[in-house]
């Protein structure tokens, strides 16, 4: 069952946004990046699993995509971008 959503934007290399969570949530997030020349590589953060990680140089954007179990009241679903430029992320939470 679908429970709550997070969004968080930015201007940077290291794009987050938190959601509030219980232990044993899934939590899916997803991140884009806007108006970067040529290919930008997103890792995701600790504990996350890539679903999708893909960047389309042609129009200047990256997205990508993970889910992790909570552990807690908060979940943080980060990533780190090869280079800094807009960002935009949002998180949905699965409850457990």
């Amino acid at each position: 069952q679908y429970s709550t959503q997070a969004s968080a934007t930015g201007t940077g290399t290291t794009p987050s946004v938190t959601a509030t969570t219980t232990s044993g949530d899934i939590v899916i997030d997803f991140m884009q990046y806007e108006g970067l020349a040529g290919a930008t590589v997103n890792s995701a953060g600790a504990g996350q699993t890539v679903i999708n990680n893909e960047e389309t140089p042609t129009q200047d954007v990256s997205g990508s995509c993970s889910y992790e179990t909570a552990s807690g009241a908060s979940t943080t679903n980060d990533w780190t971008a090869s280079a800094s430029n807009l960002w935009a992320s949002c998180s949905v939470v699965l409850e457990d």
